[in-house]
């Protein structure tokens, strides 16, 4: 038997996955292959540790007639009957990824991240990212350090340099407009970590482009 649910994604994570599914692999590959990658076609092959199969098909047939009743209290019955199915999913189940899909879910869940944090980079704090994303502070760490080589801070540090280097170069702001819309509230150390990244400080840096 083959049973598909459709799930709108405004419900499904934050009421449904996120504050009961306890797997963090699991989470990760529905964000990023199911919903936001559609076109992969992957799959989680679930394998039931012990007997509770038949607890699963209760759940579900409690779910399907559920549905086909649909009378007012159903919408809420039925968010109850999902968390249950992916409760039971995540901590009586085994499943599993292939290398390939694991690599292939890295890389699209670090996009994300990535596009997040050019899009925030004067005020992003890992703390958004754990609430935007709904993973723990070190899964930033070890996804950006795999991907990068440099730590969360300094990728951050990356991008806020870059765009501070483009500013100099593209725009007539000032400096210090410069240095705090990048994000940074301390001149001295903005000054330092850009002449370490540049070999110059911003001025040198500007007044070198017309030369």
């Amino acid at each position: 038997m083959i049973l598909f649910l459709g799930l709108s994604n405004d419900i499904f994570f934050d009421e449904i996955m996120v504050e009961h599914i306890s797997a963090k692999k699991m989470i990760s590959f529905l964000q990023s292959a199911l919903l936001k990658q559609k076109s992969l076609k992957q799959y989680l092959h679930f394998k039931p540790i012990g007997t509770v199969t038949t607890q699963m098909e209760s759940h579900l047939i409690s779910l399907l007639n559920e549905l086909d009743l649909n009378d007012p209290g159903s919408r809420f019955i039925c968010k109850g009957m999902l968390i249950r199915i992916f409760l039971l999913l995540s901590t009586r189940y085994e499943f599993s990824l292939s290398s390939e899909q694991r690599r292939t879910m890295n890389w699209f869940m670090f996009e994300e991240i990535s596009d997040y944090i050019k899009d925030h980079y004067a005020t992003v704090t890992i703390k958004d990212l754990v609430n935007t994303f709904h993973f723990q502070e070190d899964y930033f760490n070890r996804l950006i350090k795999d991907k990068t080589g440099l730590t969360y801070s300094g990728y951050v540090q990356q991008i806020r340099l870059s765009a501070a280097e483009h500013m100099l170069f593209h725009t007539q702001k000032s400096i210090d407009d410069i240095i705090e819309t990048v994000g940074y509230r301390n001149k001295g150390y903005f000054y330092k970590i850009f002449t370490e990244k540049y070999g110059a400080t911003p001025s040198v840096l500007r007044r070198s482009r017309f030369l």
